[in-house]
């Protein structure tokens, strides 16, 4: 350790400015890096009806962070990007540019993108942007195409529920006239057969318990075509997901003290590593003897006593006879 602080000692200037190069070279960097503009948008988010309220219902269903899930992988497809892009200001760009510098653009948006839950209803979108308009635009385009995804595959949904629905009920309808028409054919061509008629027969016992099965599946498909086409008109008022807090910005550039301070801390990391290869280059390539502890070292031996060297001045002497 001592021959360490002898040589940083020795060499203070060369060993100290790694470290104030690396500092001032990375503190420039951030300065020079352009300002950065924040938005920020909220959605409500909850079950949709007929269900009952997550609020009222007291479960721990979260339904903010199921809607953070999804958001956040749809900010990874191109299809769902392109809808971002194509409702703002960067739809001619992408027009123009349909290839890989138009699909690098949507992905640079999509990394302008953060996604947080604040509550079990309330998703928040924040964005950035080189310039309050352009975070603004985005978090608008983000929350629009959002809101008209989610709508779109409830819609899509209930249409497919409506044709399932439907189809259930043509079946049910189709057994519920067959089982009727053959009690019906049955009680009229044995009304006076047997000692009580045909009301004591065991097949009309049947008969009348298979038209009663058909009529009960028959109104519980009729009751989920209505219900699906009830769903299939209000998709828009569910209550699944809506804008909350519409986008709005400061219009202040995003403060840099946190990337100052990060970026000081890591430019002086990076110079004490440089300047420490340096220490240790000096130290291991030096084989001088500064001091009686290097001779100590060096021999093993205690040094008992040391002489100062001393400085003579050799003087001409008068020739004499």
């Amino acid at each position: 350790m001592r021959r360490y602080v002898q040589a940083f000692f020795r060499h203070p200037f060369l060993l100290t400015m790694p470290i104030v190069i690396a500092v001032v070279i990375s503190l420039g960097y951030q300065v020079r890096q352009p300002r950065s503009f924040v938005a920020n948008a909220s959605m409500w988010c909850d079950v949709p009806v007929p269900n009952q309220s997550s609020i009222f219902s007291g479960t721990s269903e979260l339904p903010s962070a199921s809607q953070s899930v999804v958001l956040t992988e749809l900010l990874q497809t191109r299809e769902f990007l392109s809808k971002v892009g194509k409702s703002g200001p960067w739809a001619g760009y992408l027009a123009a540019h349909p290839g890989p510098d138009g699909d690098r653009l949507l992905f640079q948006l999509a990394g302008n993108v953060s996604v947080s839950t604040p509550g079990p209803h309330v998703l928040a979108i924040a964005t950035k942007g080189a310039s309050s308009e352009d975070a603004l635009a985005l978090a608008k385009s983000v929350a629009d195409a959002y809101v008209a995804e989610v709508n779109d595959t409830q819609r899509a949904r209930a249409q497919s529920s409506v044709g399932f629905y439907k189809l259930q009920v043509d079946q049910a309808r189709t057994a519920l006239t067959a089982a009727q028409d053959k009690l019906t054919k049955y009680l009229a061509a044995n009304q006076g057969s047997g000692p009580l008629g045909a009301l004591a027969d065991a097949t009309v016992t049947q008969l009348t318990q298979a038209a009663s099965v058909a009529q009960s599946n028959y109104d519980q498909a009729a009751s989920h075509l209505t219900d699906a086409g009830v769903g299939l008109s209000s998709v828009a008022d569910s209550g699944v997901l809506r804008v909350f807090d519409s986008p709005r910005t400061t219009g202040l550039p995003v403060s840099r003290k946190k990337k100052l301070i990060f970026g000081g801390v890591a430019g002086l990391f990076a110079g004490a590593m440089v300047s420490l290869f340096i220490l240790l280059f000096l130290v291991v390539g030096d084989r001088a003897v500064h001091g009686t502890g290097d001779l100590e070292d060096l021999l093993g031996m205690q040094v008992v006593g040391t002489i100062d060297q001393f400085k003579t001045k050799i003087r001409s002497g008068k020739s004499g006879s």
